[in-house]
């Protein structure tokens, strides 16, 4: 209550009926002496006992004696600020039972009294004094206390225990003192608190939890501290809280959830700090939140939904940050936004519908940036802003008004155009504008031609004052001149000062890597150099972005050419030049023509680059069960997009994709092939591809199988005696399955008599023996498993024959290849419907070849490596039981799984070779099997063409069915040849029997 206040209440009640007369230095109203200002050194010791308020402010009082109140039994305000006191004492209090309000702010106070006498005294003024520290208990007699002012003190500390559980406290000013810490129990039994303000301390960080316990406190003034930063639930508890100030501090870190728990919070004060983005992370939870203030600080960008929980915001200020862009969607959740304040800011881009979703704007602030082009070169940056009434654009270095540059503002009211150079303006702008009652222009370069008649026109009609200052410029007769007092007459079109643009840049197509160049040209009848910027999507690039743009440089020449008599124009070209051309190149860019008489735009040039697709994802080699899935992983980047196509075995046409067994999620890169069966074994290859190339990446399917037999194994088989037995075992599988053979529970017995083909498969026993009888196990194996099976050969005695007997050499060959016949004919079946033995070998298309390249040609002989008999025409062989079946892994895998190479390999029963002379004379005398090792020129007479070919015969060696590998010295064996249509046996016939030179010799192989 003010002084006033208190003489008008004690007026009414009266105040004549006090018995003791009122001091003579002082004035008394009813219960109030007023002993202000008077000069006392000293408090009067006449102060009547019915004093009831006493002010004694503003004199020189050094002390308060003990019972220097001790009559003033009915005092309850006291005021004794601004005075010189240092010591106050505790007893001056005492039996005060009505004492409410005491007020010793602005004195020399250190240290104060402990108030532990219980009291009504519920106001507190120790401000702007000396007091150092405060006491434990300090406070415990004043359960009433609900104001308390220690501001402007020396205070570092404010510890717990000062106040007694149950305080009313509500107002706590610790403002402007030493504080550097708090203890988090230091607000514990201050439940009642409604302000709390520590302004002006040192305070660097806040505990967590010390707000736990005040839930009523409205608010919280944090101002001109140290803080640097936020941490998530640090105001957690503040549930009432609804004005929180952080003003001038140092905050440079805002984690999430910073203001998570202010649920009732309405006004967000953060100016000052070195805040340097705006991110929903730290803003989440404030849904009640209403003003918003961070000006000044370094805020630069602004994350795209960052206002996601504030959509109750109707007044943001971001004045003088340094934004540079407004991108759609930094501003969106903002429905109910009123005040939006951009001043001051670096802001050189906003994007087509950044406001778009401020349907509620009613005042938008825009000075002080670098934002000339939304005006000059737009005209739809402000649509959607239906209800702004007020708009900034002061100081923008605007030359020129586009015709439509406030399209949209339907209900716009006040336009501030001031501190801008404006030039020209197009065919009355502001014509929508129905309702504009007030527009801020200072502008002296205005160039006072015909254009600007309808200017002239308007002006006369609409009378803005002295708000409206517009002067000309040129030409030369009129310029100083306000547009007003200039005579239509006078505002003619005779040259063109302002930049023309006549040569625009052009669009082109780029490949990264490449060069290319924009040139723009521009003229003007005026003197002085026309200057050019370039912009690329809107943003206007600086020297330094040009530079970086691959390598690329402005090249500015003037060049003044007479265009008659007695007129000269000025014309200049802009280069922008690109050398080795990357992706980021790409874009829309236009050129800006700029000189003291305003400004033009050029037409965008779209530059398109083309970027050879890179892999982002590879497929990588799957190892999948029968039945299973396959997951086959391929995505690339490029431009344009790449399109991902798959081939398998160089073909495009494969079961999964011909049976629909291929499937793609939408908008994934994950292929999946279901149902995996035997058929999906090869390599799967992913190609993208776009118009600047193609890339590939390879990945082999694997499909695993259990061992199981492609048919049962005969339980028995008989056969006689000197005949030859073929034991069958025929085995499917993935991966390959190993094979091997015993008898009776044993090793099987090895002898030059027993023959595997077809990857052990067949087992052949030629001149069966008695020997022979026993029960043939087949086990096969793989990494999934194992099964076996079993054949019990009986041999039954031969009986007597006559003619040719089954010794022979010629007889036992011919059984010998037709069972080989047989045997490969029915594996080769056996392959086709298991597509196991082996992969074909890839062949790409054409468009996924090198340059210049052709598709890679079989190499034949690679399939035999191990073989030293070289044919153009591979003949069978056999091999004993010492040869290893593993072998055969990795030789499936060139097969293309169809059985033709097993079919080309019997082609034929024999082949004739014919020695030439040189090769008989070189052979005559020796015996085939004496003749290890020797190479010679054979020249092979087959049924399809004639060749020669170098046979090679080693020690130890045979010939096998499917490869040629060292074994035990066998015995060796038959060989024939024919000479002069007469069959020799080149085993009992050495070769010097031949004839002599002339005769021919023709070898049957």
């Amino acid at each position: 209550m003010n002084k006033f206040g208190m003489m008008v209440i004690f007026l009414l009640f009266g105040l004549a009926t006090a018995e003791e007369l009122c001091p003579d230095i002082c004035s008394c109203f009813g219960g109030l002496v007023d002993c202000s200002k008077k000069g006392l050194s000293d408090v009067p010791d006449d102060l009547p006992s019915w004093t009831e308020f006493l002010e004694l402010q503003g004199n020189k009082i050094t002390d308060l004696p003990p019972k220097v109140f001790s009559r003033l039994l009915g005092l309850r305000y006291l005021d004794v600020s601004s005075n010189q006191i240092s010591w106050l004492n505790s007893s001056v209090f005492e039996s005060k039972q009505n004492f409410t309000d005491l007020k010793l702010h602005q004195n020399r106070l250190t240290d104060i009294p402990v108030f532990g006498t219980p009291s009504k005294i519920s106001l507190i003024n120790l401000g702007n004094n000396e007091i150092q520290f405060l006491r434990e208990n300090q406070f415990m007699g004043l359960k009433q206390l609900k104001q308390l002012d220690l501001s402007g003190n020396k205070l570092k500390s404010f510890q717990p225990g000062l106040f007694p559980e149950g305080v009313k406290l509500e107002l706590l000013n610790l403002n402007n003192n030493r504080i550097s810490s708090l203890d988090k129990t230091c607000l514990n039994n201050l439940t009642n608190l409604y302000d709390l303000r520590l302004n002006r301390n040192r305070l660097q960080s806040l505990p967590k939890e010390l707000f736990k316990k005040q839930a009523n406190l409205k608010v919280l003034d944090l101002n001109r501290n140290s803080l640097k930063e936020i941490d998530g639930l640090l105001f957690d508890g503040l549930a009432g809280l609804t004005t929180l100030r952080l003003r001038k501090n140092e905050i440079n870190t805002l984690s999430d959830g910073a203001f998570w728990g202010l649920g009732s919070l309405t006004q967000l004060q953060l100016d000052g700090n070195n805040i340097s983005s705006i991110r929903k992370g730290w803003l989440y939870g404030l849904t009640t939140l209403e003003k918003l203030s961070l000006s000044y600080n370094r805020i630069s960008s602004m994350e795209k939904d960052a206002w996601q929980s504030c959509h109750q915001l109707a007044e943001l200020d971001l004045t003088n940050n340094e934004l540079t862009r407004i991108e759609r969607g930094n501003l969106a959740h903002l429905s109910r936004l009123e005040s939006l304040h951009l001043n001051g800011n670096k802001i050189n881009f906003i994007r087509e519908g950044a406001f778009a979703n401020l349907g509620a704007l009613k005042i938008l602030e825009l000075g002080r940036n670098q934002i000339s082009w939304i005006i000059e070169d737009t005209n739809s940056i402000f649509f959607g802003l239906n209800y702004l009434t007020k708009l900034g654009l002061a100081d923008n270095q605007i030359k020129s008004i586009a015709r439509r540059a406030f399209a949209g503002l339907d209900s716009l009211q006040v336009l501030d155009l001031s501190a801008n150079p404006i030039t020209t303006l197009e065919d009355n702008p502001f014509a929508e504008i129905r309702g504009l009652s007030e527009i801020h222009v200072n502008t002296s370069s205005l160039l006072c031609d015909c254009q600007l008649r309808w200017l002239t026109e308007w002006l006369r009609v609409i009378d803005f004052g002295s708000e409206m200052i517009m002067k000309c410029a040129h030409p030369e007769t009129l310029q100083g001149l306000p547009l007003a007092a200039v005579p239509l007459q006078s505002l003619v079109c005779d040259d063109y000062p302002k930049p023309l643009v006549t040569e625009e840049p052009k669009g082109q197509i780029a490949l990264r890597g490449g060069n290319f160049t924009l040139r723009c040209t521009a003229e003007s009848t005026a003197a002085g150099i026309i200057s050019f910027q370039w912009k690329k999507d809107d943003v206007v690039l600086t020297l330094s972005e040009i530079s970086s743009l691959s390598e690329g440089s402005v090249i500015d020449e003037t060049l003044n050419s007479k265009i008659s008599d007695d007129e000269k124009k000025t014309v200049t070209t802009s280069e922008l030049v690109f050398s080795n051309v990357t992706d980021s190149d790409g874009g829309r860019y236009q050129c800006i023509a700029s000189n003291s008489f305003g400004t033009t735009y050029s037409s965008k040039a779209k530059i398109l680059v083309h970027v050879f697709p890179s892999f982002t994802k590879v497929p990588t080699d799957a190892r999948i069960k029968v039945g299973g899935t396959a997951r086959l992983e391929c995505d690339a980047d490029g431009y344009p997009s790449p399109e991902i196509s798959w081939f398998k075995d160089g073909g495009s046409d494969f079961p999964a994709a011909r049976e629909r067994r291929m499937h793609v999620m939408p908008e994934d890169d994950v292929y999946f092939i279901t149902g995996i069966t035997p058929s999906d074994i090869g390599v799967y290859t992913c190609m993208a591809k776009n118009p600047a190339g193609s890339v590939t990446a390879n990945a082999s399917l694997t499909v695993l199988e259990t061992p199981d037999f492609v048919r049962p194994m005969e339980p028995s088989k008989e056969v006689m005696a000197g005949s030859t037995a073929v034991l069958e075992c025929m085995a499917s599988g993935s991966p390959k399955p190993r094979l091997v053979w015993t008898k009776d529970g044993g090793p099987l017995p090895v002898t030059e008599r027993h023959f595997f083909t077809a990857d052990n498969q067949l087992l052949i026993i030629v001149h069966v023996k008695e020997s022979d009888t026993g029960r043939y196990e087949c086990e096969m194996s793989n990494v999934l498993g194992k099964s076996q099976g079993a054949t019990l050969l009986a041999v039954k005695p031969a009986p007597l024959t006559f003619g040719l007997s089954v010794q022979d050499g010629a007889t036992i060959a011919a059984i010998i290849v037709i069972v080989v016949v047989l045997a490969i004919v029915l594996t080769s079946v056996v392959w086709v419907y298991c597509i196991y033995r082996s992969k074909k070998q890839i062949s790409l298309p054409e468009e996924m070849l090198p340059p210049g390249s052709e598709a890679p040609v079989p190499d034949f002989t690679m399939l035999y490596p191990e073989m030293d008999v070289n044919y153009s025409n591979p003949s069978p062989y056999l091999h004993p039981q010492y040869s290893n079946s593993d072998h055969s892994d990795s030789e499936s895998l060139r097969d293309s799984g169809t059985g033709d190479s097993a079919r080309d390999e019997v082609t034929g029963t024999r082949d004739e070779i014919h020695l030439d002379h040189e090769s008989a004379s070189l052979l005559r005398g020796s015996s085939l099997q004496s003749l290890h090792p020797t190479n010679s020129e054979l020249s092979c007479d087959t049924r399809n063409s004639s060749y020669s070919s170098k046979l090679s015969v080693r020690p130890r060696h045979v010939r096998t069915l499917s490869t040629f590998q060292p074994v035990a010295p066998p015995r060796p064996p038959q060989f024939m040849t024919k000479v002069n249509e007469e069959v020799i046996n080149l085993r009992t016939n050495p070769l010097s029997q031949l004839p002599d030179e002339g005769e021919e010799v023709v070898a049957i192989c």
